[in-house]
C-alpha cells in the first residue's frame, strides 16, 4: 500500500512539474495522461489549474478531460468560481465552454447560481443557459428579466431567444415597452429568434424609433407574418435611405417565408404602391455596396417588370447577382427582349451567354431572330447557350442554324444542338439526318444517332442498328444510345457490344441499356462481364447487378468483395448497403480491414443504409482512424444508426478532434441522437 502511494506521489510530482515546463506540447502530454484516470481525486487540482493554460490546445484537451469527469456539485461550484476571473479571461472562458459542454447534467448545479451575489457571474450563467438551450432554464431566466443589474437582463433575455421557449414571449414583450433601448432591442433579437405571431404588433410599434427601426424590420420579416408587410412597404416607400435599404432586404426575407398563396398577394401589394419614387431608390440601389441591398432591390424590381433596370441590372452583373438578375429578366418576359438586344453589341461574352439563356426562359419566339445569329458567335459557351434557348423556343426557323452545330469544334456546343434538334418533329429534319448517318465526318455520324434516338421515331430503329457496326467508337456509342430510347429493340445485338467491343464507352454504354431495360436477365448477360479484364466494366456490371437486386445479384455482388481492384470492392459494398440485407454485415463488415480508405468509407456508408445496430462497436473503431474523412463519415454513420452509446465519443470528438469536418460531423451526428 506504502509503495502504491509513493508511485502516485512520484507521478503527481511529474504531472505538476510537466505542467509547469514551457513545452506546450509536455504540458499537453501531462493534460492526456490526467485524462487516462479522469476520476482520481487527485488530478482534478491540475485540471482546474490547466484551464488558464496560455496555449489553446492544452486548454481544449483538458475541457476534454473534464467531459470525462462524473458530473457533481463540487466540479461545478468551482468552475463557477471562475466565472468571476475578471484578470484571466482564458481561464474563464474555458471554464464557460466546460459548463456549456457539460450541459443538462449539470442544470441542478447551474439555475441556482442565477442569483448569485456577483452580478458578473449572473451574467455569465444566463449566457451559459442559452448555449445549453434547455427548456428547463426557461423559468429562472424569466425570472432574471427582472435583475436589478441591466447587463443580466441582457443576457437572460438574449438566453430565451437561443431557447426559443414560446411561454417566454410575453414576458419579453413586456420589455419592448420599457425606456431602454439596449433591452428593448435584446428583447427584439429575442423574440426574432422565437418567431411566435403574438410579437408582430408590439414589434411594429416600435418602428418609429430611430434606434430600433432597422432591428424591428428585420425581426418581423424573420417572423414571416403578413400582418407585416404594410408597415415594412411603408418604410420602403417613405423611410429615410438607411431605412428604405432595411425594408427591402426585410421585403424579400418576408416573401421568402410566405405560401404560395401569400407570395401572390404580397406581390400584387407591392405593385400597388410601386410609383415613380420607388422605382428610382430601387434602380438606385443596384450600385449599392451591401451585396443584401443590392439583391433584394434585384429581386423587387424583378417582381414590378421594371424594363427601366435592365441597364442598371447589366452594369451590376457579377458571380454573386448573376442568379438573381436572371430570374428578375425572365421575369420581366417580351418585354425585356428589345432592352436586352440593345446591350448585346456591348456585352461581354460572359453576358451574351446569360442574354441567350434568359432568351430561352422567356421563350418569346420574338427572340429566334436574335439567337440564331449567336450560333455563330466566336465564343463557344454563347453558342451552347444560344443553342438552348432555341431548344427551349421550339422553331422551325433554328433547325437549319442548329444543324451546322452538329460538327462544332466543342463537344458541348453539339451536344446543346443535339438536345435542341431532339425536341423537333420535322420531317424534313429526319431525312437530313438520315443522310448525315452517311457523313464522312464521324461527329456528323455520332450526333445524328444522338438526334434521332431523342426522337425516338421507330423509322430510325434499322440505320441506327446499322450504325453499330461504325468504325468510329463515338458513333457506336451514340447508337447504342439512341436504340437504347426503343424497347422494339432486339437487345440481342446490344449485349454483343457489351462483351465484345474494343472500345470501353462503347461497353459501358451497352450496359447501362442493358441495366435499363427492365425486360432484360441482367445475370445471363452480365455474369461473363465480372470476369472483365477492364475494371470499370466489372464495376458497372457489379452496380447494375447491385440496382437490380435479388437473390443471384447478391450471390455475384459478394463474390466480387474480393476483386483485385478497389474500385470494384467499392461498388459491391456500396452495392449490397442499397440491398440493406443484414445477412451481408459479416461480409461487408470484412471488407473493412481494407488499407483503402476510400473502401473504409463505403462500408461506413453501406453499414448505415442497412441500419443494424449491431455494426455499431465496429463503426466507433473507425473513429480513431488517421484519415479525417474516415473519421467523418464514421461520425455520420453512427448519427445514421442512432445510437445513443456513442454521445460521449461523438461529444469528444466534436470539441478536440484536429479536423473542422471532422468535428462537424460529430456535431451533425449528435443532432441525430438528441432527435430521437
Amino acid at each position: 500500500m506504502e509503495e502504491e502511494r509513493s508511485g502516485i506521489s512520484e507521478n503527481l510530482e511529474k504531472i505538476q512539474r510537466d505542467l509547469q515546463d514551457s513545452n506546450a506540447e509536455t504540458r499537453l502530454a501531462a493534460i492526456e495522461s490526467l485524462s487516462q484516470n479522469p476520476n482520481a481525486p487527485h488530478g482534478l487540482p491540475f485540471l482546474f489549474e490547466a484551464l488558464g493554460d496560455s496555449e489553446w490546445r492544452v486548454r481544449k484537451a483538458t475541457i476534454s478531460a473534464f467531459l470525462k469527469l462524473e458530473c457533481d456539485a463540487q466540479i461545478v461550484e468551482k468552475l463557477i468560481e471562475f466565472l468571476a476571473c475578471g484578470d484571466d479571461a482564458a481561464r474563464r472562458n474555458t471554464a464557460i465552454e466546460v459548463l456549456i459542454q457539460l450541459g443538462e447534467c449539470a442544470l441542478p448545479f447551474i439555475l441556482p447560481k442565477l442569483a448569485h451575489p456577483n452580478r458578473e457571474i449572473r451574467k455569465f450563467i444566463a449566457d451559459i443557459l442559452g448555449e445549453i438551450k434547455n427548456r428547463r432554464a426557461v423559468p429562472e431566466l424569466m425570472m432574471s428579466l427582472a435583475d436589478p443589474d441591466e447587463n443580466v437582463q441582457i443576457a437572460a433575455a438574449e438566453a430565451l431567444g437561443r431557447i426559443r421557449d414560446p411561454h417566454a414571449v410575453e414576458s419579453l414583450i413586456q420589455l419592448l415597452r420599457r425606456e431602454d433601448t439596449l433591452i428593448q432591442y435584446a428583447a427584439l433579437k429575442a423574440l426574432q429568434q422565437i418567431k411566435d405571431s403574438r410579437a408582430v404588433e408590439p414589434i411594429i410599434g416600435l418602428l418609429g424609433k430611430q434606434l430600433l427601426e432597422r432591428a424591428a424590420l428585420e425581426a418581423l420579416s424573420r417572423l414571416g407574418d403578413f400582418r407585416a408587410l404594410n408597415p415594412i412597404l411603408h418604410a420602403l416607400c417613405q423611410g429615410s435611405k438607411k431605412h428604405r435599404d432595411a425594408a427591402s432586404v426585410a421585403l424579400v426575407e418576408l416573401y421568402n417565408r410566405f405560401s404560395q398563396d401569400q407570395k401572390t398577394r404580397c406581390i400584387c401589394r407591392v405593385r400597388e404602391v410601386y410609383g415613380k419614387d420607388l422605382s428610382i431608390y430601387l434602380i438606385s440601389a443596384l450600385e449599392d455596396d451591401n451585396l443584401q441591398i443590392k439583391l433584394a432591390s434585384i429581386r423587387i424590381l424583378g417582381w414590378m417588370g421594371e424594363t427601366k433596370a435592365i441597364k442598371g441590372l447589366i452594369k451590376c452583373f457579377d458571380d454573386q447577382t448573376q442568379d438573381e438578375i436572371i430570374t428578375a429578366l425572365v421575369s420581366m418576359k417580351g418585354e425585356a427582349i428589345e432592352p436586352l438586344l440593345a446591350e448585346l453589341p456591348k456585352a461581354s461574352d460572359r453576358l451574351r451567354e446569360i442574354i441567350a439563356q434568359v432568351f430561352g426562359e422567356i421563350s418569346d419566339h420574338k427572340a429566334v431572330g436574335s439567337l440564331i445569329p449567336l450560333l455563330s458567335d466566336s465564343a463557344g459557351h454563347v453558342r451552347q447557350s444560344a443553342a438552348t434557348a432555341l431548344g427551349r423556343i421550339n422553331d422551325p426557323l433554328a433547325i437549319r442554324p442548329l444543324l451546322n452545330l452538329l460538327k462544332d469544334p466543342y463537344p458541348n456546343v453539339q451536344e446543346a444542338a443535339v438536345e435542341a434538334l431532339g425536341g423537333f418533329n420535322q420531317s424534313s429534319l429526319y431525312s437530313v439526318l438520315i443522310e448525315y448517318l452517311a457523313s464522312e465526318n464521324p461527329s456528323l455520324r455520332g450526333n445524328a444517332a444522338k438526334v434521332l434516338g431523342r426522337q425516338k421515331d421507330k423509322k430510325a430503329i434499322p440505320c441506327l442498328s446499322f450504325a453499330l457496326k461504325d468504325e468510329d467508337p463515338f458513333v457506336r456509342k451514340s447508337a447504342v444510345e439512341a436504340l437504347g430510347q426503343h424497347q422494339e429493340v432486339d437487345i440481342e445485338s446490344i449485349a454483343v457490344l457489351a462483351h465484345g467491343d474494343e472500345n470501353i464507352s462503347v461497353r459501358l454504354s451497352a450496359i447501362h441499356v442493358l441495366t435499363r431495360r427492365e425486360d432484360v436477365d441482367l445475370g445471363r448477360h452480365l455474369e461473363p462481364l465480372l470476369k472483365d479484364e477492364d475494371i470499370w466494366i466489372r464495376r458497372a456490371a457489379i452496380k447494375a447487378l447491385g440496382d437490380r437486386g435479388g437473390a443471384i445479384a447478391k450471390r455475384w455482388v459478394l463474390e466480387k468483395l474480393s476483386d483485385p481492384a478497389e474500385v470494384v470492392q467499392i461498388a459491391s459494398v456500396e452495392a449490397l448497403g442499397k440491398m440493406r440485407d443484414p445477412d451481408t454485415l459479416p461480409m461487408i463488415l470484412g471488407a473493412s480491414s481494407s488499407p483503402n480508405d476510400d473502401v473504409k468509407k463505403a462500408v461506413l456508408l453501406a453499414l448505415g443504409e442497412i441500419g443494424d445496430k449491431t455494426a455499431v462497436p465496429a463503426v466507433k473503431g473507425f473513429l480513431a482512424d488517421p484519415n479525417w474523412d474516415v473519421r467523418a463519415t464514421a461520425a455520420r454513420t453512427l448519427g445514421k444508426l442512432r445510437d445513443l452509446t456513442s454521445k460521449a465519443l461523438l461529444q469528444e470528438l466534436a470539441l478536440t478532434d484536429s479536423d473542422s469536418i471532422v468535428r462537424q460531423s460529430a456535431e451533425f451526428a449528435l443532432e441525430h441522437l438528441i432527435e430521437k
